[in-house]
């Protein structure tokens, strides 16, 4: 049987430009636009980097353990 081994340089080519354009939008906004909804039924712009934070902090701690 043979081992494959996983590299996670792929998945993180481009990780600082996106976090960079990530940060460059949400930095100006205020309260009340992170409250703004594109429709009633959708997250708030605020939902929506709460869940991006979520999703980054249960994807290290479950491939990194931290």
């Amino acid at each position: 049987m043979t081992t494959q081994q996983t590299h996670l340089l792929p998945f993180y080519e481009g990780w600082d430009a996106y976090q960079g354009l990530l940060i460059t939008a949400i930095t100006p906004l205020t309260a009340d636009q992170f409250s703004l909804r594109a429709a009633p039924h959708l997250r708030s712009i605020g939902e929506n980097v709460a869940h991006i934070i979520g999703a980054r902090v249960g994807w290290f701690h479950m491939l990194m353990g931290d």
